[in-house]
């Protein structure tokens, strides 16, 4: 870890992500309210997790924190979790842009929200979605603040994206800073001297 802007800590990883091959198409349906909960819902494909060994601060200091990940609809939905709930036991969203600093359903305040970037490096896609806002051990979170782009065409993404594309990820505890539009971590496509 190290000090983010601002002074909180910030975690990045390097780690494989890789999705579902009978339902990566759920990466290219057109975009759909994944909170809608209908019965003709799309499929959901669930993808693999990325761990960091110590990436939020708890009442006991860094604690690890599992980064879930799934496609519906076009969208990609992301959860942060240290409770050890498999991908598949994570509710969908309630809500399709809940507010940052809102409450539980139990009417408890959620604790202080993380902030992920994510980038995945392949010649066959784009996947860079930076200054996502998560609340740990929540729903499935649609990611609103980046890009998917099927460079290379529909099957080489759906190639990559099943047998498995490098992922950067960066979690911080903090909101991220739209103040001048863009993220400041994981400037990878900026050299720096």
């Amino acid at each position: 870890g190290h000090h983010a802007r601002g002074g909180d800590i910030a975690h990045a990883v390097v780690g494989r992500l890789s999705f579902d091959s009978e339902t990566v198409d759920a990466a290219f349906e057109e975009s759909l309210d994944p909170g809608t909960g209908h019965q003709d819902a799309p499929d959901l494909c669930l993808g693999t997790c990325i761990n960091f060994t110590s990436a939020t601060s708890g009442s006991h200091g860094a604690a690890p924190l599992c980064l879930h990940f799934a496609w519906q609809g076009g969208c990609l939905l992301l959860s942060a979790r240290d409770d050890s709930v498999p991908s598949k036991g994570i509710e969908m969203p309630q809500d399709s842009d809940p507010d940052p600093y809102s409450l539980l359903a139990d009417g408890r305040a959620c604790q202080k929200p993380l902030t992920l970037d994510v980038m995945c490096l392949s010649h066959a896609l784009i996947l860079n979605y930076r200054g996502v806002v998560l609340h740990k051990n929540s729903a499935w979170q649609a990611s609103n603040s980046g890009i998917f782009v099927a460079t290379k065409g529909k099957q080489a993404a759906c190639k990559a994206l099943t047998s498995g594309v490098l992922c950067v990820a960066c979690v911080r505890d903090e909101m991220p800073d739209h103040s001048t539009g863009l993220a400041k971590t994981l400037h990878l496509d900026k050299p720096r001297r």
